[in-house]
């Protein structure tokens, strides 16, 4: 049995992000800094990895990760490309869509999830989101969706 190796990497930027705007599993789209930033990403891991050092690519279903991991995938045209909503960010519930940091956020938002963040922290993983999921959920579907990657 040979050893897995999982490269993992963060969505570009979208409008939300700069916004402040908290996206959880709501599908926004990168923005062209996020579009640029996938495409060096690209460019770094392909100066890093020979053209077929990498067997799959995947991504979650949500526009943000897709677009990234497409502009990977044009530098490792090899790979397997396929994704799984288990890799999708953690669901803020009614938090999402509302902005959480910056000079226009709101209040409420940014103290709950600073509270839910919080209680993460200190071990409390099972403390959901208001209408959304906890890390224990987040954890357990995330640890699922990798280990299915490994398997492909």
């Amino acid at each position: 049995v040979g050893l897995t190796k999982l490269l993992l990497v963060r969505h570009g930027e979208t409008v939300w992000n700069v916004e402040g705007r908290l996206q959880g599993q709501l599908d926004i789209e990168l923005n062209e800094a996020g579009r640029r930033q996938a495409a060096d990403t690209a460019a770094a891991l392909r100066s890093l990895y020979a053209a077929d050092a990498i067997d799959a690519i995947v991504s979650s279903d949500l526009s943000r990760a897709r677009q990234t991991a497409d502009a990977i995938a044009v530098a490792f045209p090899g790979a397997r490309r396929y994704q799984d909503a288990g890799l999708r960010e953690v669901n803020c519930g009614s938090l999402q869509g509302r902005i959480n940091s910056g000079p226009d956020a709101d209040e409420g938002v940014r103290k709950v999830a600073a509270e839910v963040n919080r209680a993460w922290l200190n071990g409390d993983l099972h403390r959901e989101f208001p209408e959304g999921e906890s890390c224990a959920s987040i954890m357990f579907r995330g640890i699922r969706a990798l280990r299915s990657a490994a398997k492909e």
